[in-house]
């Protein structure tokens, strides 16, 4: 986000190196464990990337409080991004890792064929699918969080529960994947293997319905009273 005028240099006696005063004057606040120092006191800011200094791309402090960039630690060299700031986490993960803990390292994810892992988190390949459940519903909101900057919550920021299971779909059209393993429109269930309501099974498809339902029954009933009025006739 865009910083106001009372940046890192802006003075506020109050703050030790290692700390930022918000701008309206209310109390110190240690920069953020991730890619943040302040070696200078007094420094004053709306958050800590407007309040502290910046540690060198591919460098990360692991502890909240920095106050000297030597602080800043290099990302290890494998797993994680070398060419990026690392923000408010503790370095980017390459392709191919994730993680558990924003702060946390970055591990090589054991892909079992239906998930993929980048932007740090694991997650569905199109035509999988993973059963709903509260560890997911947990897990789906730690993953939202990490991809959120100074207005993380702290809170959401470590993830402990089991890794979910994949599922190849039927169909692998009617899977859209992703984190929240949403079916295609029309589909719906267990490996949105069933058609959603308005949607009728076409062979292994489901298409939509047309037409009014209401109509068409009092077509029918006026159909059947014209036979019945027919057949009496005769």
């Amino acid at each position: 986000s865009v910083c106001s005028a009372n940046n890192a240099n802006c003075a506020s006696q109050s703050c030790a190196a290692g700390e930022y005063s918000a701008s309206d004057g209310s109390g110190c606040t240690p920069c953020s464990a991730g890619g943040f120092y302040q070696d200078v006191a007094g420094a004053a800011g709306d958050s800590s990337h407007c309040g502290c200094k910046q540690c060198n791309n591919g460098t990360y402090s692991p502890s909240p409080g920095a106050a000297d960039p030597t602080q800043c630690v290099v990302c290890p060299i494998v797993g994680t991004r070398l060419d990026l700031p690392a923000g408010y986490r503790a370095c980017w993960c390459q392709d191919g890792y994730a993680r558990t803990d924003r702060f946390g390292p970055c591990a090589r994810c054991d892909e079992d064929g239906g998930t993929e892992c980048r932007n740090d988190v694991r997650q569905l390949r199109a035509g999988s699918w993973w059963r709903p459940s509260d560890a997911l519903q947990q897990y789906t909101a730690f993953a939202a969080d990490l991809q959120k900057e100074h207005d993380h919550d702290p809170a959401l920021a470590t993830y402990t529960g089991p890794v979910a299971v994949s599922y190849a779909c039927p169909r692998p059209d009617s899977c859209l994947g992703g984190l929240a393993s949403q079916c295609a429109p029309g589909y719906t269930g267990v490996l949105c293997s069933q058609c959603d309501a308005g949607f009728y099974a076409s062979g292994e498809e489901c298409t939509e319905c047309v037409g009014d339902p209401a109509g068409a029954a009092a077509l029918m009933i006026f159909l059947l009273i014209v036979v019945i009025g027919v057949f009496c006739l005769f």
